[in-house]
């Protein structure tokens, strides 16, 4: 017979989110490869931090249009991937 765990689930903090500083520079060491930027509670969230990825409303994205991004539920999880495609001729 299994024996049942109870606890509470840990909090989410602050140090719990991306450092989209070192996302993006470790996107741009390996371009056009996905990489997972991290997890969601939703595929809207998620699709809302692609958003604003490929927008380069993050800084550390920019300029806009040098990222691609896609939500996507892998096994029940909700993942933001994104990956580095360049800067253009222009940048």
């Amino acid at each position: 017979m299994m024996t049942l765990r109870f606890e509470d689930p840990p909090r989410h903090t602050r140090a719990d989110r991306t450092d989209h500083t070192v996302v993006a520079a470790a996107l741009k060491q390996r371009p056009g490869q996905w990489g997972i930027v991290g997890t969601y509670k939703s595929i809207a969230s998620a699709s809302s931090g692609g958003l604003r990825i490929k927008r380069g409303a993050t800084a550390a994205y920019r300029p806009a249009g040098a990222f691609e991004a896609v939500a996507r539920t892998v096994h029940g999880e909700v993942r933001l991937y994104a990956r580095y495609v360049g800067e253009g001729p222009d940048a």
